[in-house]
């Protein structure tokens, strides 16, 4: 019975389908990058052919070299040279620490700032401005340090990498507080690099010592090309011995 049955279904369907109107295919037009797709009893379905994309230029920035001098302290010169020009600039040259240290500029950098001196085989290969923030409102300190960013990205562009290093706490109290209490207690520092044709510029702020509060703010060059050769000299001679 349920093969007789199945038979008749069968051959119900093999009628219903063959009484059904043939099926219309649909048809397009296109104009101008828009396509209309039409089928018998349905609306127009109306497609834009997509748009080539515009190629994006990359972000350029300035292509500059390291100068020749900074705050009038000349890469390559002879370290007598040097301390001559600060002392007959009216500030002290103090050799107390590891790195010679001249008490003020040879020329303007827009703040109070003291320079240390990096030499590299008797010669400058590299310059630290060392402007002491110890007192002042914090927010004016950060505007200082804002400041000088702007004037390295504008003339070198966008710095290599940059962070404020410390906790969540810290850099909440320092981006969104704006007040450097993590940096005083040596929670926290601000360091933006640059790395660019013949040297390198880091800008730091830090806690001046572990004793005191007061600020560092430390803007420094170096000349790759001296720094390079002297460690390239040191090799060779370890290397001999």
């Amino acid at each position: 019975m349920w093969r007789h049955l199945l038979s008749a279904a069968l051959l119900l369907a093999i009628s219903l389908a063959c009484a059904q109107p043939a099926t219309q295919a649909p048809t397009s037009t296109t104009t101008g990058g828009v396509t209309v797709t039409t089928l018998p009893g349905a609306a127009p379905v109306i497609t834009a052919a997509p748009q080539p994309q515009r190629p994006t230029a990359p972000m350029t920035f300035p292509s500059v070299p390291l100068p020749a001098e900074v705050g009038g302290f000349r890469f390559g010169a002879p370290i007598a040279e040097v301390q001559a020009a600060c002392v007959a600039g009216g500030h002290a040259w103090d050799t107390s620490g590891v790195s010679p240290v001249c008490e003020g500029t040879l020329a303007e950098i827009g703040y109070d700032a003291h320079t240390r001196i990096s030499v590299c085989d008797g010669v400058v290969c590299g310059v630290d401005f060392l402007i002491l923030a110890g007192g002042g409102v914090d927010e004016d300190w950060l505007r200082a340090v804002e400041r000088i960013i702007g004037t390295l990205r504008e003339r070198y562009g966008r710095a290599t990498n940059s962070a404020v290093n410390g906790d969540d706490y810290c850099r909440g109290r320092i981006v969104e507080h704006r007040d450097l209490v993590c940096v005083r207690l040596g929670r926290a520092s601000i360091v933006a690099r640059w790395v660019i044709d013949g040297g390198v510029i880091v800008l730091t702020m830090n806690r001046i010592s572990d004793e005191g509060t007061g600020l560092l703010i430390e803007l420094g060059y170096g000349n790759a090309a001296l720094i390079s050769d002297i460690a390239r000299r040191e090799a060779e001679h370890r290397e001999h011995l």
